[in-house]
């Protein structure tokens, strides 16, 4: 008995793909939409791209609070270090916004901690907790803000308090003022 095939429509642009090949690639196409798509909801970002871009960089609907410690993240990098100190406020941060090791997002902040976000991964995670603060009343997306920068504050000073005070290097300052820039609010360091 003969068996019918049906040809697998091939991806434009990529005509020397076996059926396995292309399946495999359908799959993780159809895996990364639904990702996107649970980050959506969770979200309420409604932007493709940066959705893409976020799922990309670790941030999902489990890895979400992560996403809070960014403007921190991103204040400790701002010198071209992290230190000891600026890593162990980081953890005490992460902890006060209940994640522990145990939680899913500790990896992505682990990373981040490790390694910092490019400038252009800094964008889009300040984009998408912009796009987060965003769908906050008025008033609690102002004191929220506040908060995220204040923990940017925190963690330049861990270091500063090693050198004798709390110092604030120019390189942090100008990170939160662009935090506060990217977030709409101001910096008060």
């Amino acid at each position: 008995m003969n068996q019918v095939t049906f040809p697998l429509p091939r991806p434009k642009g990529r005509p020397g793909l076996r059926a396995a090949e292309w399946l495999a690639l359908a799959e993780r196409e159809a895996t990364a939409q639904e990702a996107r798509i649970a980050l959506a909801l969770a979200t309420g970002i409604d932007d493709e791209e940066l959705l893409e871009g976020l799922r990309r960089l670790g941030v999902s609907p489990r890895t979400l609070p992560a996403l809070e410690l960014v403007p921190a993240v991103l204040v400790g990098w701002a010198d071209g270090m992290m230190s000891r100190l600026e890593r162990d406020r980081l953890r005490v941060l992460a902890l006060v916004r209940g994640v522990s090791e145990a939680h899913a997002a500790w990896p992505v902040l682990q990373h981040w901690m490790l390694q910092p976000p490019s400038a252009e991964d800094g964008q889009v995670l300040l984009a998408g907790l912009r796009a987060r603060l965003e769908r906050l009343p008025v008033r609690a997306r102002g004191k929220k803000a506040k908060g995220l920068l204040q923990d940017g504050e925190a963690v330049a000073r861990a270091a500063g308090h090693m050198l004798g005070g709390p110092r604030v290097s120019r390189a942090e300052r100008e990170m939160l003022s662009q935090v506060a820039a990217h977030l709409g609010a101001t910096a008060e360091s």
